[in-house]
């Protein structure tokens, strides 16, 4: 309270309790570090006169002259979670739950409050970042690199100061990375890029990396996988040109049918309208005044083995309405022949759900002049449909959205290990020089 009085006294009338609070802490954490590492400045740094310069400055940025750091970006939904940005934790909270390979198991699992230096905000990590923790590798203090981060948030935008308790980055192993000491807080100037030697079959989505590609295997195909049937097999470009083929020929067969079955009924149609046409002596009513039954009735007719049995049931007015409507509903079949038929043939032949992939083995392109650990294999999905943009050995790529897959298959990182990774519908590919 003595510092928002102090503040209120120099001028800073929109500071608020809650405000001062927030960057009280914020700032006496900060200090206490530095004179942690260099004692010779606990004089100047750790005493009231300079923590009130240090709100003086932080109300001059953000108030007056509306400079908002990144987390209040965030929170207020003015900039997106996945940007790149470095934030620090300043505390780690630990809740039991169920292991995730053993549900009768209680196990210790660690959560993050992080901050900019400016707000905090809560974070949940993942198995890998867990594992991370309880290693010591995370601690208070440690500064953790992200990009492609999710926010889970309540509710849509809100004050910052007020939202701490409704959202939550959602953190994951492969997203993350441990910062060097020095690296500024809040939004980075460049990504942030892995290496294949970094990452953790259960580190979650892979937001960029720098790769070469040394080899491309043979493009193939499979069907769309259905839960409770057997996985598909893959096939080669040969037997899918032989699928495809076999296809072809089955569609144009039914379309065939198809075709001719439409035709029938068109005739059956007419022959009907006809019929109604003599028996009202090719009396015709407005379109626009047919009543509401016709459309009923005049189906009864259609399905009818005997419409002179029916017609005979009719009065003049209403065969004459009956007349009308069956030219008019043959209009409408005949203008929409072509939708109909389409139509008719997704069912009878379903489109087929083939999906190409090709797999590419890859290597780093940065290994800071070592040797690099691993090796990977990347199935890139849908590569027929990239046209001209296809991967091609020996060149470098910035893919982006990949997911670990065969978790089961990866090793320690080692000069002979290999990982399995695949690419997702949000996947694209920057060649780079």
């Amino acid at each position: 309270m003595e510092a928002h009085a102090e503040l209120i006294h120099r001028g800073c009338e929109l500071a608020t309790p809650a405000w001062v609070d927030n960057h009280w802490s914020l700032i006496l954490w900060k200090l206490a570090g530095l004179v942690r590492a260099y004692p010779q400045e606990l004089q100047t740094r750790w005493c009231w006169s300079h923590v009130v310069e240090q709100l003086l400055y932080r109300y001059e940025r953000e108030i007056n002259r509306g400079q908002r750091p990144a987390l209040k970006k965030i929170l207020e939904q003015d900039c997106g979670s996945t940007r790149a940005m470095v934030l620090t934790v300043c505390e780690i909270n630990y809740s039991t739950r169920p292991k995730a390979d053993d549900p009768d198991t209680m196990e210790e699992h660690p959560d993050f409050v992080l901050t900019d230096g400016w707000y905090k905000i809560r974070a949940s990590a993942d198995d890998c970042l867990g594992r991370a923790t309880k290693l010591a590798k995370i601690r208070v203090g440690t500064k953790i690199a992200m990009s492609g981060i999710r926010l889970d948030a309540a509710k849509e935008g809100q004050e910052v100061l007020k939202a701490f308790e409704d959202t939550q980055l959602k953190l994951t192993g492969n997203s993350t990375c441990i910062a060097r000491w020095y690296t500024k807080l809040g939004f980075a100037p460049t990504p942030f890029v892995p290496t294949i030697a970094s990452l953790s079959p259960d580190g979650g989505k892979v937001p960029m990396l720098h790769i070469t590609v040394t080899k491309m295997f043979p493009i193939g195909y499979i069907d769309a996988f259905e839960e409770g049937k057997d996985r598909p097999i893959p096939r080669c470009q040969k037997e899918e040109d032989a699928a495809m083929d076999e296809w072809m020929k089955m569609w144009e067969r039914e379309q065939a049918n198809e075709c001719k079955e439409f035709e029938d009924r068109l005739h059956h149609l007419e022959a009907l309208a006809e019929r109604l046409d003599t028996a009202c002596g090719y009396k015709r009513v407005s379109r626009d005044l047919l009543p509401h039954w016709v459309d009923d009735v005049l189906d009864e007719f259609e399905d009818a083995p005997d419409v002179k049995s029916l017609i005979k049931l009719r009065n003049r007015e209403e065969l004459s309405c009956l007349a009308t409507a069956a030219h008019a509903k043959l209009d409408r079949e005949r203008q929409n022949a072509q939708k109909t038929i389409e139509v008719a043939m997704e069912s009878r032949v379903p489109p087929r759900q083939v999906r190409s992939f090709q797999v590419a083995c890859i290597e780093d392109v940065r290994t800071w002049r070592r040797t690099p650990m691993r090796t990977g294999q990347l199935t890139v999905w849908d590569i027929a449909g990239m046209g001209d943009d296809k991967v091609q050995p020996g060149r470098n790529y910035l893919v982006t959205n990949v997911m670990p897959t065969q978790k089961g298959s990866w090793r320690k990182p080692d000069v002979e290990s290999e990982i399995f990774l695949q690419t997702t519908r949000g996947s694209s590919w920057m060649p780079v020089p």
